[in-house]
């Protein structure tokens, strides 16, 4: 069940300290020879077994991994600590994990890069797990929150980083992901699914937390099951159902995961806290082995069994050969409508509905102005007052109100309203205004109706 000791000290072998070497390309990738950490291949040699690496993302990359976190592996603050008597060797150390999020605070505070976000937004403010401000467990019980794994393509557990945050935040998943391509050779590409993951994709895009030479060997899905939480256009992105190279990952592994350790649950939560940790890494070794005897039968069974690919070829070629159209011409219409769907444009009405209501806050504040002024004249002339002073006062608040309205008149003239949407051409801000909000009542109803 154990890993052998030159694993848990992470030793290398030779061929690891080896230079790489260039072979032919496949599918257009320059592929390197190389070879992956000891400890993962003895994780899961069928994903990192292999000694050519570089393929292209845009077709499905070296390797696929999917990564979640459980709330329900707590434990309790009052059943305390312990001495340390293990090193895990799955579960990643607290300090690597805290030092990713220390990196990821102090990008944040650094000016962001642009990137667009229309088409994620909305997945963002629909979904806790996105959000690692969200306390998902009461801190005042439990010092250990959690756990967040990761599984290769074929359900085998890599690593766990242990949260003892309240909420799920981005430095579990990023330190996860670190940790495992200081494993990888350089030149590997990794795909890594998550349910959130085009969140991820626009932070780590966003912000500078890890490298650009990282960033350019890593790609992001959503889960497939989770993909259909999210809008339409983020599935369009991220689906990995959508995507060229996916193959049959689905993400999901990780779910599987816990349904099968979910015994340690009520065991670990009383017990002490770095005994907890032991128990849960052993146990993920034992979880790997398994998986790693039965990868023959699993193989086997994704391609001859009943929702294998021999046979979901053959259901989906009857499916496109009974639509009487070309592939060409499918492809081509497919390509369109991603193209579109995924555009600055079909996002406009959210964006151009934002700003617009600045618009109006302005008005707002116009208005209070001049209603402010119309008293003071009144109240002025009823008591007969009008001394220079005054005069000044009023001037210069006529003067401001002026300054608003010209600020008002070039904001909306800077939304290119005729530009994005020629037929309101001409319209003034509340009609545009009624018109989104006409429009948001519309797409309400109907999901209601659906």
């Amino acid at each position: 069940m154990a890993l052998d000791a030159s694993i848990a000290s992470g030793e290398t072998s030779a061929s690891e300290t080896a230079p790489p070497t260039a072979l032919e390309p496949v599918n257009g990738s320059p592929l390197v020879r190389a070879e992956a950490h000891r400890q993962l291949q003895k994780l899961c040699p069928a994903c990192f077994g292999g000694s050519r690496w570089g393929r292209n993302l845009d077709e499905g990359g070296d390797v696929h991994m999917a990564l979640d976190g459980n709330f329900h592996h707590r434990h309790q603050a009052a059943s305390g600590d312990g001495p340390h008597f293990h090193d895990a060797v799955q579960i990643i150390p607290k300090d690597q994990v805290d030092a990713v999020g220390n990196r990821i605070e102090a990008a944040r505070k650094r000016p962001p890069r642009k990137v667009p976000e229309e088409i994620i937004q909305e997945c963002q403010d629909s979904h806790t797990a996105a959000d690692g401000r969200k306390a998902k467990t009461d801190m005042g019980h439990f010092d250990d929150t959690g756990l967040m794994a990761m599984v290769c393509r074929h359900d085998v557990p890599l690593f766990v980083a242990n949260i003892d945050t309240p909420g799920e935040q981005q430095k579990y998943g990023v330190a996860l992901m670190e940790h495992v391509l200081t494993l990888l050779p350089p030149q590997a590409t990794c795909v890594f699914i998550i349910d959130v993951g085009c969140v991820f994709d626009v932070s780590l895009n966003k912000y500078e937390i890890i490298t650009d030479d990282a960033l350019k060997r890593i790609k992001f899905c959503t889960s497939a099951m989770h993909a259909y939480a999210h809008q339409w256009s983020c599935q369009l992105k991220y689906n990995p159902r959508l995507q060229k190279g996916m193959g049959l990952s689905d993400g999901e592994g990780v779910e599987r995961l816990w349904s099968r350790i979910r015994r340690l649950i009520g065991i670990t939560r009383t017990m002490g806290r770095r005994r907890r940790l032991w128990i849960i890494d052993r146990f993920l070794a034992s979880v790997a082995q398994d998986h790693r005897e039965e990868l023959g039968q699993w193989i086997r069974r994704k391609l001859d069994g009943e929702r294998g690919i021999i046979k979901e070829t053959v259901r989906a070629e009857k499916v496109v050969n009974a639509c009487a159209v070309e592939e060409a011409v499918l492809r081509k219409e497919w390509d369109e409508q991603v193209a579109t769907q995924t555009s600055i444009r079909a996002h406009a009405p959210a964006r151009l509905k934002k700003e617009v209501d600045a618009v109006l806050s302005l008005q707002t504040e116009i208005g209070a102005l001049t209603k402010t002024i119309e008293d003071t004249r009144t109240s002025l002339s009823n008591i007969g007052a009008s001394t220079k002073g005054v005069k000044v006062s009023l001037s210069a608040l006529t003067e401001c109100q002026a300054g608003l309205q010209t600020q008002v008149e070039r904001l909306y003239a800077s939304l290119n309203v005729q530009d994005a949407f020629p037929e309101l051409a001409g319209v003034n801000v509340e009609f545009v205004r009624t018109l989104l909000l006409a429009r948001d009542m519309k797409i309400n109803i109907r999901k209601r109706a659906i």
